[in-house]
């Protein structure tokens, strides 16, 4: 079977939400010689992107998207301990999470993957994670870059509170901010000063790339 028709499959397991087949064709894939990587961007993280048109034009609900999400999660239990194996240079630390109120971590937790894939320690602190909660954490493992992801139109003004309390912990700007969900905007990263903003998961990680590379790491 072809490498597309292995990646099409996959992206259709998680749209269906068929826990079955994520796992299945994700065995698959790794067992034809196709890389990790390219099973979570090129397979779980445009299903997940499907999903995500799905629920805009009002075929899914929300209850839709978990499921899937749930699908693309099992799926990437199987590829996590083969990114962590990648002898990729280490790059930098990340603390990321959704903000305050905001339970969805769909995109999150396919960009935390795809960080420890390309070589970045993630700090994974989950949904509804207070400004506290990250200026902490940032600050306990002298974080390089803090990511804040927010989904719904009343929580995405929580991102504008923690680029406050990390400049007025004294990390910027030594610490990266950067923002992203399906609730936000580029116009919004510029208005609240963060460093970057990320339409999807691979914009998230060549954005903390270049930080990185613009320090000489």
């Amino acid at each position: 079977m072809k490498k597309d028709e292995v990646l099409l499959n996959l992206q259709n397991a998680v749209v269906l939400a068929n826990f079955e087949d994520a796992l299945s064709w994700t065995g698959y894939g790794l067992k034809e010689g196709i890389p990790p990587f390219e099973l979570i961007t090129e397979g779980l993280s445009k299903g997940m992107i499907n999903v995500g048109k799905k629920y805009e034009d009002g075929d899914y609900y929300v209850t839709d998207m978990i499921l899937s999400s749930g699908a693309m999660n099992e799926a990437l239990t199987i590829l996590l301990p083969f990114l962590k194996k990648r002898k990729s240079k280490y790059l930098g630390k990340v603390v990321l999470g959704s903000v305050t109120d905001d339970i969805h971590d769909i995109g999150k937790n396919i960009v935390a993957t795809m960080l420890i894939g390309v070589g970045f320690d993630v700090y994974d602190l989950g949904v509804n994670v207070s400004k506290e909660e990250f200026i902490n954490k940032a600050i306990e493992v002298q974080a390089d870059i803090v990511g804040a992801s927010a989904f719904m139109s009343s929580t995405y003004l929580y991102q504008l509170d923690i680029k406050k309390a990390l400049d007025e912990a004294g990390l910027t700007p030594k610490v990266k901010y950067i923002i992203g969900g399906g609730a936000v905007y580029r116009q919004w990263a510029r208005e609240i000063g963060a460093d970057g903003f990320a339409n999807d998961a691979l914009e998230a990680v060549n954005l903390c790339k270049s930080f990185v590379s613009a320090k000489g790491v």
